[in-house]
């Protein structure tokens, strides 16, 4: 019986590390997101920036 005790708080720890990585990878997945979408607004700015004032360039 000591036994089945044993594999079901393994599997609870199985489950919780398995939760925490989903957590990780979501978290890590926002974060490229949030670089993704400065990256694209610093090149929108960029590129507006230059076509507003062409005859200063």
């Amino acid at each position: 019986m000591a036994m089945l005790g044993g594999a079901a708080v393994a599997g609870q720890y199985a489950t919780n590390a398995a939760i925490w990585l989903q957590f990780a990878a979501l978290a890590l997945s926002a974060v490229a997101l949030y670089l993704s979408l400065e990256e694209e607004k610093a090149r929108a700015c960029s590129s507006a920036s230059s076509s507003a004032y062409p005859s200063l360039a």
